[in-house]
């Protein structure tokens, strides 16, 4: 389960994600008459790392936050630069240095607007889904309404396995928010894990009406298609992913596998060594090719594979 919900993560943090975090709004280059040099210092340094991190220059941005720290005119701003500061370490991978930011912002505003959430997105990067629910219900207890924190539950329900309170928590977010892709995206993977393949590709096709540039909705189509055995659907998600990311081993596992369906083995081999060799750590790529060495009738190689495939997760078997 792990190895295919990372998928999600570039949608928060990549693909139109952005929301899920605290933005402040730029201020005017001029300051009123009679404000405080300090204030202005701090709003210029928080306009600069904004900048940056909108440039995608996260170190960059991670300087100006720490300069505007020590400008802050009061505990609400020093909140909102660790915050700030927190998404630019996250966005850089730096966990540890998110979480601490995270965790100092929530200090300075137990009732942060975004802080809980943001650091809720840490504990799912680190695997502790209990952290993750706990903070997605203190952001929740702040605002009822937030635009991202009920689809960031969903997320950690879907990790544990809870498929309909993941549904359920889709199903809100996506009514809080109609125009964000993650949460019916999102919807489609748990009901994919539930195997409710038909009402999983319902809920992929309004992803991608919401955001056609979504690699991961074509990716989690295209494999309720092959679940289906609507290869030809299977087969154009399949190549439509490929030519829009072609180092995404999902496309090519995708149709590797309606290229074992059809019982084509040589083509099914070429595409999920590709997989494999895109996506080593993913389980089902070396499940997938396994059974096909055991349609080709190669025992040892299927076995390793296989084999293989249950060293990465455990429960490989379970998947769909």
């Amino acid at each position: 389960m792990r190895s295919k919900s990372v998928w999600l993560v570039l949608v928060l943090l990549l693909a139109g994600g952005a929301g899920a975090f605290y933005f402040m709004k730029r201020a005017p280059s001029s300051f009123p008459p009679g404000s405080r040099p300090d204030e202005d210092a701090f709003q210029l340094a928080m306009n600069r790392g904004t900048d940056a991190f909108h440039r995608r220059n996260h170190d960059e941005a991670v300087k100006h936050f720490t300069d505007a720290l020590p400008l802050a005119p009061d505990v609400k701003a020093i909140a909102d630069a660790f915050n700030m500061r927190g998404v630019s370490h996250q966005m850089a991978d730096e966990l540890d240095a998110a979480m601490s930011d995270y965790t100092e912002c929530i200090a300075h505003n137990g009732n942060h607007p975004d802080a809980f959430n943001n650091r809720a997105l840490v504990y799912w990067s680190k695997g502790d889904w209990d952290m993750m629910i706990r903070d997605a219900n203190r952001q929740i207890e702040i605002n009822s309404n937030h635009k991202n924190a009920f689809n960031t539950r969903g997320m950690a329900y879907l990790e544990k396995k809870e498929y309909i309170r993941a549904c359920e928590d889709f199903e809100r977010a996506a009514r809080i928010d109609p125009k964000n892709v993650n949460p019916p995206n999102n919807h489609g993977l748990a009901l994919i894990h539930m195997r409710r393949y038909d009402d999983a590709v319902l809920f992929l096709n309004t992803a991608l009406q919401l955001a056609p540039d979504n690699i991961n909705s074509w990716a989690y189509r295209a494999w309720a298609y092959v679940l289906l055995g609507r290869y030809e659907e299977a087969l154009h998600d399949a190549q439509e992913l490929i030519s829009r990311d072609p180092k995404r081993w999902e496309g090519y596992h995708r149709r590797g596998r309606v290229h074992l369906a059809k019982k084509e083995y040589d083509k099914a081999l070429v595409d999920m060594n590709k997989a494999i060799d895109l996506a080593p750590n993913v389980a089902i790529a070396w499940r997938d090719r396994g059974r096909l060495y055991e349609a080709m009738n190669r025992k040892e190689d299927a076995a390793s594979d296989l084999r293989k495939a249950k060293e990465i997760y455990a429960d490989v078997d379970e998947l769909p």
